[in-house]
């Protein structure tokens, strides 16, 4: 019950008989597998192993071994109980090519762990993993479809009526969506080696709240979330083990995505004096056949929320945001963005299921590269919320945008800068009315409007009933 041992081996064979005759789809393939364990595979335990397989073909109108490979393995779970967990997995392989006499060795890792301390006070969870694969050197084109059923604009940067890779953007609103982003067959890949790192700890000592110890008691309103995630592939060669910089991107990297956020709060999610401070950064690199994309992005942000009275409630938003994109070889798409916002919000509630929201909003955007545009944002919106005990409710929402922007109204940039908008005054408008028809029919509408300068109102609207089994 303790202790276990498995032996295996597979043998197939397809094909002609022994006989050899070239267009044959003759194959063979043998497998050896040993693994030996000890423990409880519900609780803890650990197991071992080794597999061999060895794989044939035709080469030269004869079945000859083209390839195996030697695989090592160990897979275990060291700790599980209530309050800590941790899994440990192992596995290091050797392929051998007869075909183009090469030899690669990579190595497979997972950890997984989990903690909770201080009647889970402190909550933390950490994921890694290590492998081998593939990268491909994807080309892609962009197909028009029909308004509201894709994801693309089209930018006419240069005026020159031909649809170009570096003038679409990601569409901010539905009409203009109508272009999507089809991947090219590709047979170029690259061998590359990836590291993933998932890791986070929340620190909420709320269970505190009622003790007599007033510093204990005081830390009872602060909590805090701390979160980090990395996924870098660097190219392999195959004769060695890379483990590349996890938070850090570089050159030498074919492709990465590392984030980080910290959310620090004192009285989270509670509506008198309730303070969150919030910083993330976010840093990213994907390449293509035509060469790499980076992005980079990063902002600090103070949400201040009070309940005046019973029905009233405060908040005031800030937001200092830093946006860097570069394109190896779309000049058009890079720029290095300063933002910073201001946003005071006055919510009334008048009753349990219904409320209005008023806001103001003061924007200030700078590209501090290339013509350096400059964008001045003004904004009111009115908000209204109405629902019933039936759960049936509709949201009402109006936005005047008042936009002075120093720059090319046609580019990637103003688009960016402007979130879809232009120049001048922009009014947005919109309606949402959800009610539930029986136990199992839903109905949806939704209806967008807007109006910039010089253009005609633009309407959306989308009509649902949904079945619920």
């Amino acid at each position: 019950e303790k202790i276990w041992t498995e032996l295996g081996y597979e043998y197939e064979k397809k094909g002609s008989n022994g006989e050899t005759i070239s267009n044959a789809a003759d194959f063979a393939n043998k497998l050896f597998q040993i693994k030996m364990g000890f423990g409880n595979k519900e609780k803890t335990f650990v197991e071992i192993g080794y597999k061999k397989k060895i794989n044939d073909s035709i080469v030269e109108n004869i079945l000859n071994e083209v390839n195996n490979y030697d695989s090592y393995f160990l897979n275990s779970q060291i700790i599980n109980n209530k309050k800590s967990r941790l899994n440990v997995y192992l596995n290091f392989n050797r392929l051998k090519s007869y075909l183009n006499d090469n030899e690669e060795e990579y190595l497979n890792t997972r950890i997984i762990q989990r903690q909770k301390i201080l009647k889970n006070s402190f909550n933390s969870d950490l994921f890694f993993e290590s492998s081998a694969g593939n990268l491909p050197q994807q080309e892609y084109t962009f197909i028009e479809v029909e308004p509201g059923m894709g994801s693309y604009k089209w930018i006419d940067i240069n005026g020159n009526g031909v649809q170009e890779l570096e003038e679409f953007e990601i569409a901010v609103f539905e009409d203009e969506a109508i272009f999507i982003r089809v991947l090219l067959p590709n047979q170029i890949f690259i061998k590359t080696y990836q590291n993933k790192l998932n890791y986070s700890i929340q620190t909420n000592f709320s269970v505190f709240q009622n003790s007599d110890i007033n510093l204990i008691k005081m830390l009872s309103k602060i909590s805090n979330k701390f979160q980090i995630s990395a996924d870098n592939k660097a190219e392999y060669n195959g004769n060695n083990i890379i483990l590349n910089s996890l938070f850090k991107g570089n050159d030498d990297l074919l492709a990465y995505n590392i984030g980080l956020k910290n959310s620090f709060a004192i009285n989270r999610a509670k509506n008198r004096y309730s303070i969150t401070y919030t910083y993330a950064e976010n840093e990213k690199k994907n390449s293509y056949s035509f060469g790499s994309n980076q992005h980079i992005s990063r902002f600090n942000k103070i949400n201040i929320a009070h309940k005046i009275n019973p029905s009233t409630l405060f908040e005031l938003v800030t937001n200092s945001e830093r946006k860097i994109n570069w394109s190896e070889n779309f000049s058009q798409k890079n720029y290095k963005i300063k933002e910073d916002l201001i946003k005071p919000k006055l919510t009334y509630f008048y009753n349990e299921n219904n409320q209005i929201n008023f806001s103001y909003a003061n924007t200030s955007v700078i590209n501090l590269i290339g013509d350096k545009e400059n964008l001045q944002q003004q904004t009111f919106g009115v908000e209204m919320y109405f629902n019933t005990k039936k759960k049936d409710g509709a949201v009402v929402n109006f936005n005047y945008y008042n936009n002075k922007f120093d720059g090319d109204n046609n580019s990637v940039i103003s688009y960016t800068m402007m979130n879809g908008l232009k120049n001048g005054e922009n009014y947005t408008w919109s309606f949402t009315f959800v009610k539930k028809l029986n136990k199992t029919l839903d109905m949806n509408v939704k209806y967008f409007g807007r109006k910039s300068p010089k253009n005609q109102p633009i309407h959306n609207a989308t009509f649902q009933i949904r079945a619920n089994f």
